[in-house]
C-alpha cells in the first residue's frame, strides 16, 4: 500500500474523530495529514511528508488557539442578560421568587434588601440565579 493511501487513511479518521468529539484542533491535524498526502503523491520523500505533517499541524495549532482565544468567553455571554426587565408575581418566603425569563423558571433575589411584587431589572447571572435590581 502506498504512503499516499496511508496518509489519507489516516487523514479521514481524525477528521471522523472530529466529527464525534467536535474539538477543532483535531481539524487541523487532519489538514496535515492531507497535506503530507499531497506531498506523498508528489513524491517527497518520508522525512519531508512527515515535516509538513509536524509544520502545518503546529501552525494550525497557534492560528486556531488564537481564533478561539478572540471569541467570547462563557461569562460574557452571560452578561447579556444584565438589563433585562423581568416581573416578580410572588415572592417566597425566604425573599427569593421564580420568575419566567427567557422561557425558563428561574430563581431570583435582590441585589439589596427583599423583593416584593413588581418590575425589576437583571443586576447580574449568579449561577442559575438572576440578582434583580429594582426599576427606576
Amino acid at each position: 500500500m502506498s504512503t499516499t493511501i496511508l496518509w489519507l487513511i489516516g487523514a479521514f479518521a481524525v477528521l471522523g474523530a472530529e466529527m464525534l468529539i467536535g474539538t477543532i484542533y483535531l481539524l487541523t491535524v487532519s489538514a496535515a495529514l492531507f497535506a503530507a498526502a499531497l506531498f506523498s503523491y508528489l513524491d517527497f520523500s518520508l522525512t519531508v511528508q512527515c515535516s509538513v505533517a509536524a509544520i502545518v499541524t503546529c501552525l494550525g495549532a497557534i492560528g486556531t488557539y488564537f481564533l478561539r482565544s478572540r471569541k467570547k468567553s462563557a461569562v460574557e455571554d452571560v452578561r447579556l442578560d444584565e438589563g433585562n426587565k423581568v416581573i416578580v408575581n410572588k415572592v417566597n418566603v425566604d425573599g427569593s421568587a421564580y420568575v419566567n425569563y427567557r422561557g425558563a423558571k428561574w430563581l431570583a433575589r435582590a441585589e439589596t434588601g427583599q423583593l416584593q411584587s413588581g418590575v425589576y431589572i437583571i443586576a447580574k447571572v449568579d449561577g442559575n440565579e438572576l440578582v434583580l435590581t429594582k426599576q427606576n
